[in-house]
């Protein structure tokens, strides 16, 4: 290697200056140029630019941030944070990753995937997989506001769990004095570890419908005349009076509920709160901000505050040549193409609803069908159906999903509505048939059907065997060109883009944690305000007493006698007490005369 010597290193600034024209966004020219007294530089243009490239890696270590994960103990949900932790451990940040034990070998595979070079150190804890599950599966069995309420005690219970792991808070508790920036799940109330470690932190919104939270949480407004409330799948394109009238009141109903959920001294969060002395109060405002793994290209646009940023969609890639087999039986496939089925990464249909499927796929000879299913759910199928006798099914417990839906043979994806899956049809210009098997799903798909490139079919006709609706809608979707153009427009806005969303979630992290120390300063107020005052009630209050006050004293100055009527009515009283006794005197008078009017 070439030495450079002291006074070479002493001429560095002089010799980057010189060759600061030669840099160019392109590349490096490293042609020398001979200064005035005829002399080529000491230090030549070349090593001046590797010395300087040197430097800025070593400073860029030396500040590299202490950066701590802590994800939702689900595959999903990881997939983000895995994807995120990768990008920033190769810009040279030091990367501590939460995760289950049950999802460890998961998680290093998937990292070493998503980049081989990335180092991150995992920090395991206990959680039984299998019996979160089993609560999952027995969540949808209940009515939609009934799972809803078993989910919410579901996460509330890992985060409680996680609290009470001694083991895992002892490794966390020595790692806080050197993490600069918590990453959490939105899920995962990070702000319950953010308070007890005293460190700061930012949420990761990895896929919920947006508007349920945001105004709530993070100072979003409400927007209930354009933007339909969670659960009430009215349209993104306008509403009735009707409409918005029953928008607005499910949207106060809604936001009443999570104020309840997270603020209601019986909730299940503040019992953990209480349980682990949390120094944690109203409102939360401890996150920095929040990242949304979305885009205002798939969902209504509306105004959120500057501490929202919605940086996604974070998984889709460009697609990579599929396995050997699953090439061979899409390049087999007709005029028609294929579809894509797929449920996430651990959710399936009920198996009714699977047999269903089954009708339809055979009731659709012409086309295939790629179908990620578990070996269980393929053995149940197997002993219940026809499926195995189908060649154009192709049935697998794992797919690459991601490069399925950049095939070009790939026409339609049936899914269930969530964030990734959604995330990735849109980004490679798919468009969908809607299943959504579990609550907060269908919103997706309602903002997909809205924009052209997707229809749903109520899962109810399936779990009950009816699949006309279902067969029609796949043939709607495969013919009529309309949904695959709107899908491609949507693409099209996703990938216009000059900087990949990775990239750019990467980027808001590093901000958060280069300004940690400031607090939250981009919320607004509003996140600190009570809801009357939120919606000036307190303000109205006041005009209206104000306005009462004014009306009852211009009454009263109505009423009042004028300063002259005054007057004379003072005249008039003390003329009267001055004519009192004369007129007395006369009337005795009178009397002791003893005359009459007769006798005149």
């Amino acid at each position: 290697m070439q030495q450079v010597d002291t006074h070479s290193i002493s001429s560095f600034d002089v010799s980057i200056t010189r060759c600061a024209c030669a840099l160019t966004l392109r590349g490096v020219d490293t042609r020398l140029r001979a200064n005035s007294d005829g002399t080529l530089f000491q230090m030549g243009c070349k090593q001046a630019i590797v010395a300087f490239i040197l430097l800025i890696s070593l400073f860029h270590f030396a500040s590299g941030y202490q950066l701590l994960f802590l994800p939702l103990s689900e595959r999903t949900h990881m997939l983000v944070h895995l994807k995120l932790a990768t990008v920033l451990a190769q810009r040279g940040h030091s990367i501590h990753f939460v995760t289950a034990g049950c999802h460890h070998e998961f998680a290093e595979q998937t990292a070493a995937q998503m980049a081989p070079a990335a180092s991150l150190q995992f920090v395991t804890h206990d959680f039984n997989c299998s019996y979160h599950e089993q609560e999952k599966a027995a969540a949808r069995l209940l009515s939609p506001l009934g799972e809803v309420r078993a989910i919410y005690r579901n996460v509330v219970g890992r985060a409680d769990d996680m609290l009470h792991d001694s083991a895992l808070m002892q490794q966390l508790e020595a790692l806080a004095p050197q993490t600069d920036l918590l990453i959490s799940d939105i899920f995962s109330f990070g702000m319950l570890l953010a308070a007890k470690l005293d460190i700061s932190h930012i949420d990761i919104d990895v896929g919920t419908a947006g508007s349920l939270w945001e105004p709530v949480l993070y100072g979003a407004e409400p927007a209930a005349s354009y933007i339909p409330a969670v659960g009430s799948f009215l349209p993104t394109t306008g509403m009735t009076l009707w409409q918005r009238a029953g928008n607005l009141g499910m949207t106060v109903v809604i936001r009443t509920l999570i104020r309840a959920a997270f603020w209601h001294p019986s909730s299940s969060l503040q019992l953990v709160v209480r349980k682990h002395r949390i120094p944690i109060q109203w409102p939360y405002t401890r996150a920095l901000m929040v990242l949304v793994n979305s885009n205002f290209a798939t969902e209504p646009p509306r105004a959120i505050p500057p501490n929202i940023q919605y940086v996604g969609p974070i998984l889709p890639e460009p697609p990579q040549p599929l396995p050997e087999d699953l090439e061979q039986f899409l390049a087999a496939a007709g005029p028609h193409g294929a579809v894509l089925v797929s449920f996430g990464g651990t959710l399936q249909a009920p198996l009714s609803a699977s047999k269903a499927l089954v009708k339809v796929m055979s009731a659709l000879q012409p086309v295939r069908f790629v179908w990620k299913v578990s070996k269980d759910h393929q053995a149940a199928l197997a002993a219940a159906t026809n499926v195995t006798q189908l060649e154009n099914v192709w049935m697998s417990d794992w797919v690459p999903q991601n490069d399925l839906l950049g095939h070009p043979s790939v026409r339609v994806f049936v899914t269930q509505g969530g964030y990734l899956s959604m995330g990735e049809a849109a980004y490679h210009g798919v468009p969908v048939l809607g299943l959504p098997f579990i609550p907060g799903q269908a919103e997706l798909i309602r903002f997909a059907y809205d924009q052209g490139r997707a229809l749903f079919v109520p899962t109810k006709e399936l779990e009950q065997g009816k699949v006309a609706h279902t067969v029609q809608a796949l043939w709607r979707l495969l013919e009529d060109s309309s949904f695959r153009a709107a899908a491609q427009v949507v693409s099209r806005r996703l990938e216009a883009v000059q900087r990949p969303y990775k990239e750019l979630a990467a980027d808001w992290v590093e901000y958060a944690a280069a300004v940690r120390e400031d607090g939250a300063f981009l919320h607004p107020v509003k996140v600190t305000q009570q809801w009357y005052q939120q919606a000036m009630l307190d303000v109205l209050l006041l005009f209206g007493t104000t306005a009462a006050l004014a009306v009852l004293l211009g009454r009263m100055l109505l009423l009042r006698p004028s300063a002259d009527e005054t007057k004379r009515q003072r005249a008039m009283k003390h003329a009267e007490e001055c004519l009192r006794p004369m007129l007395a005197y006369i009337e005795a008078a009178g009397s002791s005369s003893g005359c009459s009017d007769d006798d005149m």
